[in-house]
């Protein structure tokens, strides 16, 4: 009987035993669950501060300037360049302005400026194929057939890049080749031949504009159907009208502005009056032209005819740029390989990025906007989320020296 009693003790113990397991185990699911839930409401919180970020910025992102656009503007200043946390009752957020035309437009950026970054012939060309219509793919490049043939398959966009992350599906771009500092070229004008540059995810930019004024904000005159006496109103000599027009008659339509440049009268002394008051076409807005007033180094860099000394010219006289004649002034810039480059650049910008990071309990989610000015104020054209985790480190901000602004205190 003493037996059968022990018996039953243990299967009543090992039962209580089993069943506390049980408990326990269910206990730390239901936790496991609830701090689950509680990491994505954070999540879903600090999306909503990071969006707020954009709002921040953008009502800040008034009365610009966009003829000309210089890093000691207003709206540079917005949030103390990603340094500044906005408090938004439990969370908040920091935000940065930067200049769109301060990068290279992966629209519009001729393949002699891709084959000065540190990018393969494959890089390139796949790059090109991508954004053309064309069918016929280059050497090395890819077109549908190649795109098709992946295990995943899919097509070619042929035609403009919507996102800079677009190039990881473009053939021999790999993420390391879009986020990693990478090492320059010979080709490249920045000092010495082993700094590192930017990754070339904060080299490259998609559409950026500026636009196609004279630096009063009067439309340019285009040369190629102007008369002398609209080349006159636009700002030049009745001399120097009247040899362009004769070249025009000429030679034919203007194709560069190598050609522009090579009319007889134009000198050092006038050739601000054409960069200012001239263009080679007929929109109101310049596509993937870089603001020589924010330029990144490496944007400069790729240029053609612009040597390591005159690079670091423009850069140290970023923002005292009031229009292109001011380019004549830089030590090195002549008539000679102006027309080489100028073609490429302005003094302003009408696209901006605003980059945010949201910030809620222990989640942060850091998003980018392009923004582009409009007679009515700013418009978000898209918003991206940013692709790496370490945002504050890629975008260069303080990590611990901050300021706080309480927007909305917490209740």
């Amino acid at each position: 009987m003493r037996r059968q009693r022990g018996s039953a003790f243990m299967l009543a113990l090992a039962g209580l035993v089993v069943l506390t397991v049980v408990l326990a185990t269910a206990a730390a699911d239901a936790s496991a669950a609830a701090r689950a839930q509680l990491h994505e409401l954070d999540g879903e919180r600090a999306r909503r501060m990071a969006r707020s970020g954009i709002e921040y910025a953008l009502a800040q992102l008034t009365d610009v300037n966009t003829a000309t656009v210089t890093l000691d503007d207003a709206w540079a200043s917005i949030g103390d360049r990603g340094n500044q946390f906005v408090r938004v009752g439990g969370g908040g957020f920091r935000v940065e302005v930067t200049d769109a035309s301060a990068r290279l437009d992966l629209n519009t950026v001729p393949e002699e400026q891709l084959e000065q970054l540190p990018l393969t012939t494959e890089q390139v060309e796949s790059l090109l194929d991508w954004r053309e219509p064309d069918l016929q793919p280059r050497i090395e490049g890819a077109k549908d057939e190649f795109y098709n043939a992946l295990d995943t398959p899919y097509n070619a966009r042929l035609q403009g890049f919507q996102s800079v992350d677009e190039l990881l599906l473009v053939k021999g771009w790999l993420p390391a080749t879009l986020f990693e500092p990478q090492t320059q070229t010979s080709g490249l004008s920045i000092s010495t031949q082993d700094e590192e540059l930017l990754p070339l995810y904060e080299v490259f930019t998609v559409n950026p504009g500026s636009p196609n004024t004279t630096p009063t904000g009067t439309p340019k005159s285009n040369v190629n159907v102007a008369t002398t006496q609209q080349l006159v109103q636009a700002g030049l000599t009745n001399q120097l009208a009247t040899a362009i027009v004769q070249q025009r008659n000429t030679v034919g339509t203007f194709t560069s502005w190598t050609q522009l440049l090579q009319t007889q009268g134009i000198n050092q002394q006038n050739v601000g009056q054409v960069l200012d008051a001239c263009t080679l076409d007929q929109t109101d807005r310049g596509l993937g032209r870089i603001n020589v007033n924010t330029a990144l180094p490496e944007s400069l860099s790729t240029l053609p005819g612009i040597e390591t000394d005159m690079s670091e010219a423009i850069l140290s006289r970023q923002g005292t740029f009031a229009s292109l004649s001011d380019l004549v002034a830089v030590p090195g810039i002549t008539i000679a390989n102006l027309g080489q480059f100028v073609g490429r650049l302005t003094t302003g910008s009408d696209t901006f990025l605003i980059r945010c990071q949201g910030s809620y309990g222990s989640r942060s989610v850091a998003i980018l906007a392009y923004v582009q000015m409009g007679e009515t104020g700013p418009r978000i054209l898209r918003i991206l989320p940013y692709p790496l985790p370490d945002a504050p480190v890629q975008w260069g901000w303080e990590t611990d020296q901050t300021t706080e602004t309480v927007l909305v205190a917490e209740p």
